[in-house]
């Protein structure tokens, strides 16, 4: 019976192992580990560069998009730390199953945040657009939900 709980704690390490490298490699393609932030970025600077806005609206726009900046830096140092802490257990002697769970929810937790952000920003950058720029951004999400998929 023992030999069976050992095995079976050995295959959940390999697994969280596993997921926590398939995690690194998709992460590490980016030296900030921020893939999903860039895409963000580059969407929003995407929308900027074809509705046809005023000064003043690109003012509110850069605002906007500084606000999410900040936030989302300060997300991902967080994802950045809870990493460190993740693989640290993982290559320990002894590595706590519990503590590896934990860290990738952790993870996964932020990187949610990163994504509520990121709505919460489109909301609020729809707010300043007029009716015809309302249509462009429906079009330009539209052909993005199209790509993503």
């Amino acid at each position: 019976m023992k030999t069976i709980l050992s095995i079976y704690l050995q295959f959940k390490i390999l697994t969280f192992i596993i997921y926590g490298l398939i995690g690194l490699t998709f992460s590490s393609c980016s030296k900030t580990n921020n893939l999903e932030s860039n895409s963000h970025l580059f969407l929003f600077e995407h929308i900027l560069s074809e509705l046809e806005i005023t000064s003043a609206q690109k003012t509110q726009f850069s605002s906007i998009l500084n606000n999410f900046k900040e936030k989302e830096n300060h997300i991902q140092k967080t994802i950045k730390s809870h990493r460190e802490n993740l693989y640290k257990e993982i290559l320990s002697e002894h590595p706590d199953v519990n503590v590896v769970s934990d860290l990738n929810r952790y993870i996964a937790d932020e990187q949610y945040y990163v994504e509520c952000l990121a709505a919460q920003q489109l909301m609020e950058l729809k707010k300043i657009c007029n009716k015809t720029q309302l249509a462009q951004l429906k079009q330009i999400l539209e052909n993005r939900a199209i790509t993503d998929l």
